[in-house]
This record gives structure tokens, sequence and C-alpha cells, in this order.
């Protein structure tokens, strides 16, 4: 994006780019910030994913029978 068609406006803390409208177009984190919206958002689809297994699983077994299952299958 060219100088001329956007700006950097500062907001606290981050910053966003807008167009030569004024509209905004791109968000500007700090790479911690970013990094710590990453984990996050990866906890949450865990979070999701497990519901889902939960929700649609008829049989659980425990940790302590999956790990066994994997060393017989020679995966752990």
């Amino acid at each position: 994006m060219r100088q001329s068609q956007a700006s950097v406006y500062r907001m606290k803390p981050d910053s966003y780019l807008v167009d030569k409208h004024g509209k905004p177009q791109a968000v500007i984190l700090s790479i911690i910030d970013y990094r710590n919206m990453m984990r996050h958002l990866e906890d949450l689809e865990d979070e999701v994913t497990l519901k889902r297994a939960v929700r649609t699983s008829r049989r659980t077994i425990s940790h302590d029978d999956l790990v066994s299952q994997l060393k017989s299958h020679k995966l752990l």
C-alpha cells in the first residue's frame, strides 16, 4: 500500500491503516499483542474441538489407556 493511499493513526495501544476515504483497512499490533491474541484464539479453538468431541463421542477412554494404545502401536 502506497503512503499516499493510506494513513496510520495512533490508537492506544494499537494502530490501524485507513484508505483514502478514511475507512479502516488493517490493524497494526505489537508482536506481543499478536502472539497473545493467537494463543487465546488457539485456546478457544481447542475448547470448541473438545466440546464437539464430547458431544459426538459415544465412548471415551482414560488418558492412561490412550497412552497404552499409542505405545502398543508404536506411535508414542
